[in-house]
Order: C-alpha cells, then structure tokens, then sequence
C-alpha cells in the first residue's frame, strides 16, 4: 500500500486529470473499484490496505485487494508515459529526455509495424533532439536502427555519428564518474570520498569547455566546487558556482530545475563557511523551491537556513526551519536533525532541554563522525553549563576515546579543544584562568577555521571567551 500511495503522490495536477479522464471514459462510472481506489488514495482518505479493504469490499482481507492495487499500479505508470509532456524544462529535467525517449519508442514501433516512413521519420527526430539536447545513448540507438533502415547509402554518415555519440557518451559518464569520486553531488543523502588530486582536477576543468560537451562540463565545475570546498577555499568554490549559474541560466541544456539547485546548495554552503549567513538564505530558499518534492535536496536547503539563522543569533526564525523540517516526514539522511535541536537550546540557554534532547534514542542512531561528535561535545558543554563536574571527567575521557580514532587533518581543532578543557578540569574549572594561561592554545584554535555546518555546532573558542568574560 505504501509503494501505491507514494506512487499516487508523485503524480502531477495534469497527471491526475488525465487519470480521472481516462477512468471516466473507459468505465462510464465513477463507482468502479479501481477508479474509487485512485480517488481514496488522492484524497488520503485511506492509510492502510486493511482500511482500504474495508472501504471497497467491506472485508478487512480480500484476494481481490491485491489484485486491485496491483492493475492500478499498472494504470499509473503507463498514464506517466502517455500523459502529455507539457513542461519541457520540468523540476528533474526529464522533459526533454522523456520527449525524446517516447519518440525513439514511438519510431521503433511504427517500423516493426511495417510503417518504414513514418518509423524512420520519427527516428530521425529522436536523433535531432537527442543532438541538441545531449542525450548521446538515445542518438546511438536512434542511428542504429536508422543505418539498418536507409540502406547502403547512408551507412557512412550513421556510422560516423554512432561514434561521435559513443565518444560523446564516454566523456559525460567519465566527467560524471569524477563528480561522484569527488563528492561533488549527493547520492542518497550521502556525499562520497573525494578519489581525485586538485591539481588532475583543475588539469580537466581546464582543458574542457562546454563547447565540447555542455553536460560533460556541468560535472567537472562541480566537481571543482566540491574540491574547493574540501580545500576550505571557499572564496574560489563561491566564485565558481556563481559563475556555473549565470552560464546554466543563459543554456538550454544546462538550465533544469535538478541540477540548478544542486549548485544553488553549493553556494549557500560557500556563503555559511564564509560567515556571510544572509547571503547564504536566498540561494538555499530558491533551491527548496526549485524542488520543493526532492527530499535529499530539501534536507540540505532546510539545515543551511538553520545554520545561518542559528549563526546570526536569529533563534526565532531558526527554531521555525527547525519546525518545518521536523514536520516533514521525507527527509532523511546523515544529518540529525534533534542534534541541531539541542544545538538551538544550548543557544537559547535551556540547558535542562539540551541533555533530554540528545538523550532521545533517535539522537543517536546516526553514527557518521560529524554527528557522533557533534553529540559529545555539545554533552561536554551542556554538562559544563549545567556544572555536573563529576560528570563531566567520565564524559572527558570517553570524548579522548573518540578523537584518538580520528585524523588530526580530519578534525584539526579537536587537539586544542581537548587540551584546553582538560585544563579547564585540572585547574577547578575556572574559566577566566583557563583563558588567560592558555592564551597560545586559544589562538591557534582560532587560527584554524571553524566549520559551522561540522560537528562543532558551538564554536568552542566563542564559548570559553565569553565564560571567561
């Protein structure tokens, strides 16, 4: 039931009503089992197959259910390929692709129906759209049927741009392939580990220009991005994004609503590691709009205006993010989103809050570093606040467990975090005197950059100077 209703959802407005058209004409009422079904589901009057059972069949378990979800099931995803494609730059920048491959399907079936100048007329404008629209598989398999069908005379010019579109092909998957090692684009909600030198990087970036393939191109300047950011070069990974959007925006290729708003994220993230918190609002609000159904997308968006609000001490508007996201049942992935709840007590000075919070069960399910160690030292501060000593030297030690598993590159200002509270410890926990003796160590933990978005949620550096003060 579940698949089903998520199928249901996805469906657009047009989609809907090309359904209950369809419906109409073909069971002349609207009374029948699968058209009653369809509508149940659209208006969420039913959540469950015994609910819905009972609704259709007034049984709580009949064979015929099954059945039933099952032709409509089949009626929807054939609806999705007939229904007219009428937004050819639609959010996930299918349209032009669906066009295409529903042209190539229309071609080949004419042909194997006998119809050779219709087939063939369709073909050679799958190959056209699949040329201007870069779409290299479709050109391949719409010339190799095209070469079988014209005859001797044509083979050299089809075989010709066979190759061409295989080259082609092989340059968009290899630029793809590189994004990916980089971790320049989420995959589901997860980012990859970056398997690429920066100087081989900027080697390709360099070399290739959008003249040569538009698609192939979009991967490496994201590719780029990301490797900036890993760089914490975030004035060039900002500058980069900028750049991409004002050429994605002026290109018809380029410009679909998926792959603008992953560069959007990109320069909201640039623009929060730079502190330029408000800066870093529109472009992560337009991206939740662009794909206001991706839920990877809407995750990330949503946590970049936390953190901007949460940065710029505007705690209203940040609890509100808080809000809409908790609200949201789709979003998932690494990120802890009631880690970042008790982040926003921890600010609002609710301490008490703060440790039932990351005392939730769901608090801890996430065991990706960034988060287990956002956990524990948001812990290590809220005991400190809350002035649990005891406490806070078990705490301390399972903490010095922790980051000697990490990479002092990984995480390069936990060493300085751990010394200075563990001084704080040995000298009574006298913040004033902690600050002054250790002055050295608090400067070189401010030489070293913060990230906001990482597992230090409170700038720790920020925390002891204002104890002390």
């Amino acid at each position: 039931m579940e698949r089903l209703q998520h199928l249901v959802q996805c469906l657009k407005p047009s989609e809907v009503q090309f359904v209950r058209d369809f419906y109409r004409v073909k069971y002349k009422d609207h009374h029948h089992k699968r058209s009653k079904l369809f509508e149940l589901l659209i208006e969420s009057k039913v959540d469950s197959n015994a609910q819905a059972c009972q609704v259709l069949y007034e049984s709580k378990n009949d064979s015929a259910f099954s059945h039933l979800k099952k032709s409509l099931e089949e009626d929807l995803l054939n609806f999705i390929l007939l229904a007219p494609t009428d937004d050819q730059n639609s959010a996930d920048g299918s349209g032009n692709e669906i066009k295409c491959r529903r042209t190539f399907l229309q071609g080949k079936i004419l042909l194997a129906r006998g119809m050779k100048a219709n087939g063939i007329s369709l073909l050679q404008k799958t190959s056209k759209l699949a040329e201007r629209y870069e779409f290299p598989d479709l050109n391949l398999a719409a010339c190799d049927m095209l070469r079988k069908y014209q005859g001797i005379s044509k083979h050299k010019y089809y075989n010709d741009t066979i190759h061409k579109a295989f080259k082609l092909f092989g340059k968009i998957l290899k630029a793809k392939e590189i994004n990916y090692n980089t971790g320049g684009i989420l995959v589901n909600g997860n980012e990859s580990n970056p398997q690429i030198s920066g100087a081989a990087l900027r080697k390709l970036s360099d070399r290739f220009q959008p003249e040569e393939s538009k698609r192939a191109y979009f991967w490496y300047e994201m590719a780029l991005i990301e490797h900036f950011i890993k760089e914490q070069n975030y004035r060039a990974a900002n500058n980069f994004a900028q750049q991409l959007i004002e050429y994605m925006d002026l290109d018809s290729v380029l410009n679909c609503a998926v792959k603008k708003s992953q560069v959007l994220l990109k320069l909201a993230e640039t623009y929060v590691q730079l502190g330029a918190y408000q800066q870093a609002l529109a472009p992560a609000k337009f991206a939740m709009e662009l794909q206001a159904n991706n839920s990877s997308i809407c995750s990330k968006a949503l946590q970049l205006q936390f953190y901007a609000y949460l940065h710029q001490v505007e705690y209203t508007k940040a609890e509100a993010i808080l809000q809409k996201a908790l609200v949201r049942n789709d979003l998932s992935g690494t990120h802890n989103w009631a880690v970042l709840e008790a982040g926003l007590y921890f600010s609002l000075g609710n301490y008490a809050q703060v440790g039932k919070t990351l005392n939730q069960t769901n608090c801890r399910k996430d065991q990706s570093n960034c988060v287990s160690l956002r956990i524990r030292l948001l812990e290590l501060l809220n005991i400190l606040e809350l002035q649990d000593y005891d406490w806070f030297e078990y705490k301390i030690d399972t903490f010095r467990k922790k980051i000697r598993t990490l990479k002092s590159t990984v995480c390069p200002r936990l060493p300085q975090i751990y010394h200075l509270l563990k001084w704080l410890m040995r000298h009574n926990y006298q913040y004033q005197h902690t600050a002054l003796k250790q002055d050295e160590h608090l400067s070189q933990l401010h030489n070293l950059h913060w990230d906001p978005m990482g597992y230090e949620l409170i700038n720790f550096g920020d925390w002891l100077q204002s104890k002390a003060h």
